[in-house]
């Protein structure tokens, strides 16, 4: 993942005046586990500015709790946006509980079509599954 990060960034910085990399500490976990990222992961963006040299004023680098709820990643977000690109904190909360409930919606997405491709696959036919965090 953080190499396909490298060059997803290589890609961005000639096309993207400012970019969004945001520093991403806990997930949202199902009950009695910890949603934590890879160190890897978590050390992406600063590994990926001193790689490619990219200057500190072209990036947004936020950090989230998102484990803590919409709210405080709206808080969060709205924190560490420069003055300038700054909106209301009303304005910020709806745009990310919209966001967080487009999320909702693409896993929800990705667990019905796992449900329909199992449920299509014969009980005697191998089912491969490779799973990760969405």
């Amino acid at each position: 993942p953080v190499k396909v990060f490298h060059g997803h960034v290589r890609w961005l910085l000639e096309r993207a005046e400012t970019l969004f990399l945001p520093n991403v500490i806990t997930l949202p976990a199902p009950e009695g586990e910890r949603g934590l990222l890879c160190p890897y992961v978590e050390g992406a963006q600063f590994m990926v500015k001193a790689a490619l040299g990219i200057e500190e004023s072209r990036i947004l680098r936020p950090t989230f709790f998102l484990a803590e709820g919409s709210a405080e990643a709206a808080r969060d977000l709205r924190r560490d946006l420069p003055r300038s690109r700054r909106p209301s904190q009303a304005r910020m909360a709806a745009l990310v509980s919209e966001a967080w409930e487009k999320q909702a919606e693409f896993s929800r997405s990705l667990e019905g079509g796992g449900e329909e491709l199992l449920a299509a696959t014969p009980p005697d036919e191998p089912v491969w599954l490779v799973s990760g965090r969405t």
